[in-house]
């Protein structure tokens, strides 16, 4: 038994113990359409991520516990980081839209040991530190290192970093605190048509959760949409 060195993302749902929360009424029963919604965007993660169907074309390993996901492959597998962004990407898209569910999470490299039934090792660590201390916003965030290890492990016609880097720059952008993350707001309304809405349909339920969001009391939750405010206004269509 010994490490590999692997790619790993960390994602959960934002408030997802409040969505939980919402699942018993008051007087203790079960509220079945609660129950019925998380069941959905459950189901649609599943399904978006192909969890629990054989893909021999990647060394992609997931496990699924609750709302949080952790994704696991080779660092050298060819064009593995521009794919797990390309996913995720979609998957952030698809639950905002169809469920106004919110995610956020992390991407990190180092040594892991992911089997059937165990997963552990340095980089489920990094991913963890860095999505509860950095990703303190609905967003997935990586570092530069991530995008240095998609150039030098590209899958593109070319062979070319530079061409992988400007595909990568397609989805990603980097924040303020000089971190990369995957940017459902400006590049969200790349290919809108493919997750069924048009630019007009998403950039209203984003703009909804928004102003949601911006009703809370709560300084946690409001400083997460505030940050989604500034970011949305920056989209041009």
């Amino acid at each position: 038994m010994l490490y590999t060195d692997k790619i790993l993302l960390y994602l959960d749902i934002l408030n997802f113990k409040s969505k939980i929360r919402s699942t018993i009424n008051q007087d203790g029963t079960d509220n079945e359409v609660e129950i019925q919604k998380i069941q959905k965007a459950l189901t649609e993660i599943r399904t978006q991520l192909n969890i629990g169907i054989a893909d021999e074309t990647t060394s992609r390993r997931i496990v699924q516990f609750s709302d949080l996901i952790v994704v696991s492959f080779n660092k050298n597998e060819a064009g593995g980081i521009f794919k797990i962004i390309a996913d995720i990407h979609f998957l952030i898209r698809i639950l905002l839209i169809k469920h106004e569910i919110l995610c956020r999470g992390a991407i990190a490299s180092g040594r892991l040991f992911h089997d059937e039934k165990f997963i552990f090792g340095p980089a489920l660590v990094n991913a963890y530190v860095s999505e509860s201390k950095a990703a303190v916003y609905p967003r997935v965030i990586m570092d530069k290192s991530i995008i240095r290890i998609s150039k030098e492990f590209n899958d593109n016609h070319l062979s070319s970093p530079e061409y992988e880097l400007l595909s990568l720059s397609t989805l990603i952008s980097k924040d303020e605190d000089e971190m990369f993350f995957i940017d459902y707001f400006q590049k969200g309304i790349n290919a809108t048509e493919l997750i069924g809405f048009t630019d007009h349909d998403y950039i209203r339920k984003l703009n909804y959760l928004i102003s949601k969001g911006l009703e809370s009391n709560s300084p946690d939750i409001l400083i997460k949409y505030q940050w989604m405010n500034s970011k949305s206004q920056r989209i041009n269509i």
